[in-house]
């Protein structure tokens, strides 16, 4: 099934990682999909994000549900937050 993960392995997150909603990272997950790590925060309602998406700044959900194509494990946020400002 396109899309479809299967997760291999996982292991407690380590300081600077994040889940895909942007929250620190609870665990980090290992899918086979592209050697792909994920983290996770561990919500019990992982698709509630408010506001725009931390890592594009779109609002509303990504195409299909799927996680933001920018997302990274360990973002660099200086980038971001000089962008802001």
């Amino acid at each position: 099934m396109f899309g479809k993960k299967r997760q291999r392995g996982r292991r407690p997150a380590q300081p600077g990682e994040v889940c895909t909603c942007g929250a620190p990272a609870v665990m980090v997950f290992d899918y086979e999909v592209r050697g792909e790590r994920i983290g996770s925060c561990m919500s019990m309602d992982p698709h509630t994000r408010t506001g725009p998406c931390p890592f594009c700044g779109i609002d509303g959900r990504h195409e299909n549900g799927t996680i933001c194509p920018q997302y990274k494990l360990r973002p660099d946020w200086s980038s971001r937050v000089a962008a802001v400002l």
